[in-house]
């Protein structure tokens, strides 16, 4: 297995780090930071993701891609999955959660825009559309009105890769105990879109307690610039420990029969 940072050369896992912006390091509880923390064992995370989807062992072609883009139409910004583990057969899309909110509605990010943002909404659903058989209606989006959009554009991705199987991943990492309902969300997205017999949803939930030493760089990082911030950070993640993860029992939201 291969690593990928948005790109198709190969890397290690300290160059990955080193090589996420600074940006994505500001707040040691943002979704970046413990799922990089986590990831740093790909090899076993990977595992144990397969074995939910009733696999042996990864696909021995699998790459993990980081930060993967998948185009929109026209000036509309591409999306970026956090993680795209990718083989001939296997696409799962990973994203990682921790303590922000819900994200907009269809119906919200709709009236947010003006006409440009009906023909984006219409190309995520046409790649989903591809692998589902569920035809998009022209103009009339009300079905999709409750659904999280981000949570669209992501299974899209998964979709435009066209493997022989499909799967979502929300991993979500439980830092403070204040979570969104994340299975409701996800059981939305995969009615409107039907996804039963399609493609593989999934929650994975992570207790994520913070350590002694989340507690040492929380303090040594307070009021520094964001590149100062950034260091020391990325030595965290690299070489300690700024959790202790627990992974709850997994849901599984949409299952491909057969598989």
């Amino acid at each position: 297995m291969t690593l990928h940072f948005g790109r198709p050369e190969p890397l290690d896992f300290e160059t990955l780090v080193c090589e996420t912006p600074d940006r994505e390091f500001n707040n040691l509880t943002r979704s970046t930071v413990p799922l990089l923390a986590y990831w740093k064992s790909h090899d076993d995370r990977l595992e144990k993701i397969c074995h939910q989807l009733g696999l042996h062992a990864p696909p021995d072609d699998m790459r993990l891609c980081f930060e993967y883009p998948v185009s929109s139409v026209g000036r509309a910004k591409a999306s970026f999955t956090d993680i795209m583990a990718v083989s001939q057969s296997l696409c799962v899309a990973i994203e990682g959660k921790s303590t922000e909110g819900n994200y907009d509605s269809v119906k919200k990010w709709l009236g947010k825009g003006g006409d440009s943002r009906p023909p984006v909404l219409k190309h995520w659903l046409q790649l989903i559309a591809n692998r589902t058989g569920i035809p998009i209606p022209p103009i009339d989006f009300s079905r999709f009105d409750d659904v999280t959009y981000q949570m669209i554009h992501r299974t899209a991705s998964a979709c435009s890769l066209n493997k022989p199987r499909t799967v979502v991943v929300y991993q979500v990492f439980d830092i403070n105990g204040k979570l969104p309902d994340y299975k409701r969300k996800l059981t939305e997205l995969a009615s409107a879109i039907g996804a039963a017999g399609k493609i593989d949803i999934l929650l994975n939930i992570i207790e994520s307690t913070p350590t002694k030493e989340f507690k040492i760089v929380e303090g040594k990082i307070k009021n520094l610039k964001m590149d100062e911030t950034a260091q020391f950070v990325r030595a965290a993640i690299l070489d300690g420990s700024l959790f202790e993860f627990d992974d709850k029992p997994w849901v599984s939201v949409s299952t491909v029969i057969g598989q």
